[in-house]
């Protein structure tokens, strides 16, 4: 018996850290602290091998989606994409990072998911629009920039990107 109920204060245990560093991670997020972002994971992936920057909120937002909401914070970004946020992930109203980005007028942060193989084709919202008309529509200064970021980007564009935010993650493939 004694070895059991300290099974499950064990499993109790490692539960409650997990929530706690999972909050750390959103409250990370929220204020766009990159150096918290990259100490909290890294102390995560030390102590577990769950990953933290895929999980979402009780609201239905994954750490990506906090940061975006929280500011233009690039840099963030590119952290999460590097410890393995997935560009593509959707919150509870049917938006991708980048198109979240384009709403809150983020152009650093579309530049980065943009540049890491975000799906640039991605539509969403209630009105199921695209990146540059959810950035507000032709002559909006962040919607011109990102439709400059997307003229002329193709499928080899896009695998290029792909390519860089694997290497970003895993390093690039030995010769």
């Amino acid at each position: 018996m004694g070895c059991c109920s300290s099974t499950a204060a064990d499993v109790a245990r490692q539960r409650q850290q997990r929530e706690i560093a999972a909050n750390g991670l959103r409250e990370a997020c929220r204020r766009g602290d990159p150096v918290m972002i990259k100490a909290l994971m890294r102390d995560e992936f030390a102590a577990s091998s769950e990953n933290f920057v895929n999980t979402a909120d009780e609201s239905g937002n994954r750490p990506l989606h906090l940061v975006i909401a929280a500011g233009d914070h690039a840099e963030c970004v590119l952290e999460l994409l590097t410890l393995g946020a997935d560009p593509e992930a959707v919150d509870p109203s049917g938006l991708t990072p980048l198109l979240l980005a384009a709403i809150h007028r983020r152009p650093g942060s579309a530049r980065v998911l943009l540049e890491y193989g975000a799906e640039h084709t991605a539509r969403g919202g209630v009105d199921n629009l695209g990146v540059v008309d959810l950035a507000g529509g032709a002559g909006a200064p962040v919607a011109d920039y990102i439709k400059g970021l997307l003229d002329g980007r193709g499928e080899k564009e896009v695998a290029k990107a792909k390519v860089r935010l694997r290497d970003l993650r895993f390093g690039p493939p030995a010769m």
